[in-house]
């Protein structure tokens, strides 16, 4: 039973509720886990060949996290039948996907052909929209497997953001600069910095335009009249960089310290190998190290 209520207004009559259970009922996970818990049983079942990650015999056709799925295939065929049995497991269960939220992003480089264009997939019969960007988990994937464009969003965001908020952090007037940065601390940069010891690695000198943009405006100094690193040092400000390279080090250390069935340790593992093959050949190696200073 439920009684709406806005302000001194109410409803006289109670709501019954048949359907559902409330918002933030822990029974709300656990019900949801059970009508999932067969789904990887079926997706191993199904008959489309699964990706083999690196040096491993792992194999992959779909990722899951709470009702987040992502299904992963190596081309058009093999894609729609993952679609085919996740609808049928829906069917079984009584559940529906959501077809305005499921998205189609294929990741190629160089951009698609005509033939990758005029491809099409369904679910419960709609058509799906292809796209070329997706926000997962609360990161921004292109179809071209690069952040960079992720990486400029999140600067614009946090500088529109820093821009609203400088009004309000002038007229409170603290008595020192500290006062201010703690507002960067705080509430800016750990929106920047969600997750970019993952996916950042390379665009620290992207993600520094957000700490600069903030000790310009703190300091009423704007180019070309200083170089971003006197900023820094007036400010005893480090480089974003310092902050992330801190970051992946407690992520590796906690992927080092990982069971070796964990999927992220897997991949931490294949990278290693790569990453050795690489040492072992001069040649890739050069490139290797051309790409990453670029």
């Amino acid at each position: 039973m439920s009684i709406v209520q806005i302000g001194h207004h109410c409803l006289k009559t109670q709501i019954n509720i048949t359907k559902g259970v409330l918002q933030g009922d822990p029974m709300s996970s656990t019900l949801f886990n059970l009508f999932m818990a067969d789904l990887d049983v079926k997706m191993k079942q199904a008959s489309v060949p699964q990706m083999m990650s690196f040096h491993t015999k792992l194999e992959l056709n779909y990722l899951l996290f709470a009702d987040d799925i992502i299904l992963i295939a190596e081309n058009r065929l093999y894609l729609q039948k993952l679609l085919n049995k996740v609808q049928d497991y829906f069917l079984e269960n009584k559940l529906q996907v959501n077809e305005n939220k499921t998205k189609i992003m294929i990741f190629k480089k160089g951009g698609l052909n005509r033939k990758l264009q005029r491809e099409h997939f369904t679910i419960a019969g709609e058509r799906l929209d292809r796209v070329k960007e997706y926000k997962y988990l609360g990161v921004t994937f292109h179809a071209t497997g690069k952040f960079h464009a992720t990486a400029k969003s999140i600067v614009n965001k946090a500088k529109q953001k820093i821009d609203a908020m400088w009004p309000t952090l002038m007229r409170a007037k603290f008595p020192k600069f500290k006062n201010v940065l703690l507002y960067l601390d705080s509430v800016i940069l750990p929106k920047v910095m969600y997750s970019a010891q993952i996916w950042a690695l390379d665009q620290t000198q992207i993600l520094e335009q957000v700490q600069t943009h903030f000790l310009r405006k703190l300091l009423a100094i704007y180019p070309p009249r200083a170089a971003n690193y006197f900023l820094r040092l007036e400010l005893e400000r480090s480089h974003i960089l310092y902050r992330l390279f801190s970051l992946a080090i407690k992520f590796h250390h906690k992927l080092h310290i990982m069971q070796n069935f964990r999927l992220p340790k897997i991949l931490l593992t294949v990278g290693v190998l790569r990453k050795s093959e690489r040492d072992q050949n001069p040649t890739q190696l050069v490139e290797f190290i051309h790409a990453d200073s670029k």
